[in-house]
């Protein structure tokens, strides 16, 4: 009897202890393929919408725009031919002008540790301020099938809905920027969306012509009906790298949305090898959102 209830102890303890270390430690994390790609630095936060244009490169980005009352003027398509840095300038003041929340299909496709992973196709909800992401995994989904993040909320946590049999847990909670998050996905969930991606872009192509470096920049035309894009028309511009710069790359290839301005697509290559791709399409511009779409009982009927 006494060996008895030392066995059942012993496996009590074993059952326990995993628990622990992962609900209450965090030693455990999601896998990549179900964390949306990003990472938000607060010095970067947007400041109030009365600024109208602010250019601050120092810290990578141009904010803003947010009450413009009018359009950025130029012509999309002479900017796209003869001046891709300033055409993603006005597309970030245009977004700045009309954009304060939004949702999407998001498409996205990336090489890591060498290994191509599956597409992803997720739904996501989308909001400024305070910055806010949902996401719902339709398509190549791991343990994850949905995620939130909202600064300020959560303990600075984001809240995951697990798929399968793990859904019987609930939601969970998982810091954004854990460290075996970040090795293994290119952006995390604080760098999620249209403006984070246009302001990468940037603070790329704008930083390397500031230092002097040529950009080798190639326009390759309107496109239409592209469907990545949701059948939409897109100018497409590619910048070759002389010299492979992170992860390797040799070029980059942007796809401009020719009514609204933004940033769409792109593909990072590495030679003949894809980085990543990610598309946004189904987009709508300040949709209605209710008082519990930002919140983590949102994700339990996923």
């Amino acid at each position: 009897m006494r060996r008895m209830a030392t066995i059942v102890s012993l496996c009590l303890l074993l059952l326990l202890v995993p628990i622990y270390l992962w609900k209450v430690q965090g030693w455990w994390t999601l896998p990549s393929a179900n964390i949306p790609t990003v990472r938000l630095d607060p010095a970067l936060e947007r400041p109030a919408r009365s600024i109208t244009d602010v250019k601050d490169f120092e810290r990578g980005i141009i904010v803003g725009a947010a009450h413009a009352e009018t359009a950025p003027v130029g012509d999309i398509e002479l900017l796209a031919r003869t001046d891709a840095v300033e055409l993603l300038r006005q597309s970030l003041l245009k977004y700045g002008s009309k954009v304060k929340s939004y949702t999407c299909t998001l498409a996205k496709q990336e090489t890591l540790n060498g290994k191509l992973n599956p597409l992803e196709v997720t739904e996501a909800w989308f909001r400024e301020e305070p910055y806010s992401v949902m996401m719902h995994w339709k398509e190549g989904a791991g343990l994850a099938a949905a995620s939130l993040y909202v600064t300020g909320e959560n303990e600075g946590k984001m809240c995951i809905r697990l798929a399968g049999l793990a859904r019987r847990l609930g939601v969970v909670k998982n810091d954004p920027d854990d460290s075996k998050v970040k090795a293994n996905t290119r952006y995390l969930i604080t760098e999620f969306g249209l403006r984070c991606g246009t302001e990468r872009t940037y603070k790329a192509w704008k930083g390397l012509s500031d230092s002097g470096v040529t950009l080798q920049i190639e326009y390759l035309g309107l496109r239409k009906n592209i469907p990545e894009a949701g059948g939409r028309d897109c100018h497409v511009i590619k910048r070759t790298c002389p010299v492979p710069e992170e992860d390797g790359m040799t070029d980059v290839t942007i796809f401009i949305d020719a009514e609204s301005w933004f940033q769409v697509g792109s593909i990072l290559k590495a030679g003949d090898k894809l980085i990543g791709s990610y598309w946004f399409r189904d987009i709508v511009i300040n949709p209605a959102f209710d008082d519990k779409q930002f919140k983590p009982e949102t994700l339990k009927k996923y």
